[in-house]
């Protein structure tokens, strides 16, 4: 999923919908991981564990400059009641396409979401008799 700004500060604002009837696996540790393209760009609460059925995160960033990125990987561990879990990598881009160094103080807000899509039901394969 991505978005971008031309600030070279700012927040990430990111959503995962979980699928109707599942909900985060108790016990599994659902989290962000927050990297940027460039070690000058400083990142505040880039790691964190997720929790609640929307999953919701922000991560801020400072010092960015044009063709920077902020990339908000999540892991997302979920289930249904009484049935097999699964887990989804997400990944949350932020690109920085110019800044204005006219307005250095200015900041912006990048607002991702994703909606995990109903897993399939798993295909039952028949095995071939033979004879």
């Amino acid at each position: 999923v991505e978005g971008s700004t031309s600030c070279a500060s700012g927040i990430v604002k990111g959503a995962v919908t979980l699928p109707s009837g599942y909900h985060l696996t108790r016990g599994a540790r659902s989290r962000i991981q927050t990297t940027s393209s460039s070690e000058n760009v400083t990142i505040t609460n880039g790691e964190k564990d997720l929790s609640g059925n929307t999953v919701q995160f922000e991560v801020g960033f400072e010092n960015a400059n044009a063709g920077d990125d902020v990339t908000v990987n999540a892991l997302v561990y979920f289930c249904q009641d009484d049935d097999v879990c699964l887990s989804r990598n997400i990944s949350f881009r932020a690109n920085i396409v110019g800044t204005d160094a006219s307005s250095s103080s200015s900041s912006s807000v990048v607002n991702l979401a994703y909606s995990i899509p109903t897993p399939e039901p798993e295909m039952s394969f028949v095995v071939p008799q033979f004879e």
